[in-house]
């Protein structure tokens, strides 16, 4: 019978200290975050157009953050 009582008070420590650590590292992780931007109107071409060949690059950066595009749209 001593046994069995040893047995379930283990089991339930180790279910608790589980809970603990799974909530202590859910704590951790930060929250997602959005970016949203809407371009009305150019007023510099040239500077438009340097940011729009970065393109690729921003992707790659995005990626490193495990981020990612929803959606994305050249036009206007």
């Amino acid at each position: 019978m001593k046994i069995q009582f040893v047995l379930a008070l283990a089991l339930a420590t180790g279910l608790a200290l589980g809970a603990v650590v799974t909530q202590s590292l859910h704590a951790r992780t930060p929250p997602p975050a959005y970016f949203v931007a809407e371009i009305d109107e150019i007023t510099d071409a040239k500077g438009f157009e340097t940011l729009r060949k970065m393109g690729p690059a921003n992707i790659a950066e995005a990626k490193m953050l495990d981020g990612r595009y929803l959606a994305r749209t050249e036009d206007i």
